[in-house]
């Protein structure tokens, strides 16, 4: 935890090249996924972390739109060359959804992140889910075993992500 808290910017989001793909020290919400799923991959669960992430992402995710891989000020570090692609500084709805998946997971209470719950569970923004977001949907879904709102939604996703593979 030590080393992963050492990421975090006094902005609750990550920085400082959590991903090495990207150099920059700023957070940006691909470097929040990537501690996100840090935590999650090692069965860890921590409420501060937690909580400064939802603010952080709160601040910076529009509900109806998502939010971006990284932002454009990301374009003033070194990079790998894919992320030089204009559509990573675009808003996300699938990367929304894996990174309110990911916060749901650690547990915590917020009010945004209710909200945003809510609006990932509308059936109209799965109706284009593409192969690589399979991913996002799947940590978000996945929830489902253990908030029943979200179970027999999930069960039916799950059928329709699959069936589109």
């Amino acid at each position: 935890m030590t080393s992963l808290k050492a990421y975090q910017n006094d902005d609750g989001g990550f920085g400082n090249a959590i991903e090495p793909d990207l150099r920059a020290p700023n957070s940006q919400p691909l470097y929040m996924e990537f501690a996100l799923r840090v935590l999650y991959d090692c069965n860890i669960k921590d409420e501060e972390l937690s909580q400064k992430a939802c603010d952080y992402i709160a601040k910076h995710a529009v509900l109806k739109n998502g939010i971006p891989t990284i932002f454009s000020s990301s374009a003033n570090y070194p990079r790998a060359e894919h992320w030089n692609n204009p559509l990573s500084a675009e808003p996300s709805f699938s990367r929304l959804t894996g990174l309110v998946g990911l916060l749901k997971w650690q547990g915590i209470k917020h009010l945004w992140l209710d909200k945003a719950t809510e609006i990932c569970l509308s059936i109209r923004k799965f109706t284009s889910i593409r192969v690589y977001q399979r991913t996002y949907y799947r940590q978000f879904l996945s929830l489902g075993r253990r908030f029943p709102k979200l179970r027999t939604f999930s069960s039916r996703i799950f059928t329709i992500i699959d069936f589109l593979l």
